[in-house]
């Protein structure tokens, strides 16, 4: 086992994580993370058949060891935002029936018409991203644009107001 001292809730970790996960897939594709005795796993195929076995590997572990996240050193209102959104009904920490219940319920947001629908909107969304970065000469290709797309999308599709958007988007952070 490769000794990383891998912890994902380290600021050294979330800063830049990529190098931990390349080290993680090939020296410690199952890794025991102390600090939340839980287990990092980064071989797709490995993350893949335990996706596929909820009756082996429940979704509901995700809420205790994000939640041990929020104890070591989460802000109060990461904590609380985090612990509101955990308390009800979260399609991350539902196991089947469940989960396939509240997926359904999901997924009719996002059907290939109601999707047609968004994209002019999609598309004003993804402009404004990349005005953004134009003058700039790097981008953080996550940070910038895959995560501000739909986070916008989802919140207006909740009809989350866009002065609340910082709010939500502090919900999404701290659940990824």
């Amino acid at each position: 086992m490769v000794d990383l001292a891998y912890d994902p809730f380290s600021a050294e970790v979330q800063k830049d994580p990529y190098p931990y996960y390349a080290r993680l897939r090939e020296g410690a594709p199952l890794y025991h993370v102390e600090s939340a005795d839980a287990w990092a796993v980064s071989r797709y195929a490995d993350v893949m058949q335990i996706l596929k076995s909820p009756e082996v590997f429940s979704s509901r572990a995700m809420q205790d060891f994000l939640a041990g996240g929020i104890q070591r050193g989460r802000t109060d209102q990461i904590a609380s935002a985090f612990g509101s959104l955990m308390e009800g009904r979260a399609l991350i920490s539902a196991d089947p029936p469940d989960h396939t219940r509240l997926r359904h319920l999901v997924n009719r947001g996002f059907t290939p018409q109601r999707v047609q629908q968004l994209e002019a909107r999609i598309r004003e969304i993804t402009r404004q991203c990349l005005a953004g970065i134009v003058d700039r000469c790097q981008m953080d290709l996550v940070a910038d644009f895959a995560v501000p797309i739909p986070v916008t999308v989802i919140a207006e599709l909740l009809g989350v107001p866009a002065e609340r958007f910082p709010d939500f988007k502090l919900c999404s952070d701290a659940v990824l």
